[in-house]
């Protein structure tokens, strides 16, 4: 079950938006099991202003079984606030934000298991679309027994509090050729992380967007360095305004694994929507790549006004 709610003459002409879910699974080779997932969430998502809150639980034996759950046995706690005014007296400076949002997630018991924190003091959106911000975030991990993060390098059981900061500029994506970069630095676990996100996007046709990404990481441990690359290759084909065709190409340094999703979205009316999905993986061994698996998903979306 699910429900939504949103008006947009709160206090006047502010927006409230407010939702909820439940969700039960039972699952005949898990001992007669049955758990449930449940959530609700409330937000303020104005232009002056913003604030949220969330919350959501998912048990120990639920089992999307056809869908994903990231994590069970767990409860997550979200929030966030925020102030963006747009200043008359800046011609080219359309907007100023500063938000802070929190997430924290605990085991059944409440037992604090993960942690993130997120300032952003200051992004400025100007008159050209083109943004800049700089943001800190203040994380927290508990694992509870040692885990081997990169190839010989192990994090011990502990419970670990870590500051880093990001600087990003985002160009404006009406332009011919855009681009995004992101600069992360500071601490991680026991020691440091540089982390270079880049990525260019090109709109040569009305039709056609392509984009190239790459992110690395550069680790340093006490435990022992590394680094992780990610790169990716994506491609949107809008034949019409209701008929899309995106495909994505990854490849990470870790797992050595290429990824291919290829997706067609037909809108056939407003709030309707029909999904073909083709999704493969390929492992490169001995300078060739071996096809591991192949899923095809159809889905369905329909909207009821009322």
């Amino acid at each position: 079950g699910d429900f939504r709610y949103r008006t947009n003459r709160l206090l006047g002409t502010n927006i409230l938006e407010a939702g909820a879910f439940a969700l039960g699974s039972y699952t005949e080779d898990r001992d007669d099991e049955m758990d449930s997932a449940f959530g609700a969430n409330v937000s303020l998502p104005n232009d002056l202003y913003l604030a949220e809150a969330s919350f959501f639980q998912v048990g120990d034996d639920f089992d999307a079984a056809l869908g994903f759950v990231p994590r069970t046995g767990m409860r997550s706690y979200g929030a966030a606030a925020g102030y963006q005014p747009r200043p008359e007296s800046i011609d080219f400076v359309r907007q100023f934000s500063s938000i802070y949002r929190s997430q924290h997630v605990t085991d059944l018991d409440d037992r604090l298991e993960t942690a993130v924190h997120t300032i952003t003091p200051l992004l400025i959106a100007f008159e050209s679309s083109d943004e800049i911000w700089f943001q800190s975030i203040y994380e927290f991990d508990s694992p509870t027994e040692d885990f081997e993060i990169s190839d010989g390098v192990v994090i011990p059981q502990d419970d670990y509090w870590w500051l880093s900061h990001s600087v990003g500029i985002d160009t404006a994506a009406k332009r011919m050729v855009s681009a995004e970069f992101v600069y992360t630095f500071g601490e991680f676990y026991t020691g440091d992380r540089d982390r270079y996100e880049f990525e260019v996007k090109a709109f040569p046709w009305k039709h056609l967007g392509v984009s190239a990404g790459y992110t690395l990481n550069r680790v340093r441990l006490p435990e022992g360095d590394f680094d992780t690359r990610v790169s990716s290759v994506r491609m949107q084909w809008n034949f019409n305004p209701d008929l899309t065709w995106f495909h994505l190409l990854q490849y990470d340094s870790v797992s050595e694994n290429v990824g291919f999703n290829s997706r067609i979205q037909w809108e056939l009316r407003p709030g309707s929507l029909l999904y073909l999905v083709l999704n493969q993986s390929f492992l490169r061994e001995d300078r060739r790549l071996d096809l591991e698996q192949t899923e095809l998903t159809v889905k369905l979306g329909v909207t009821v006004r009322f």
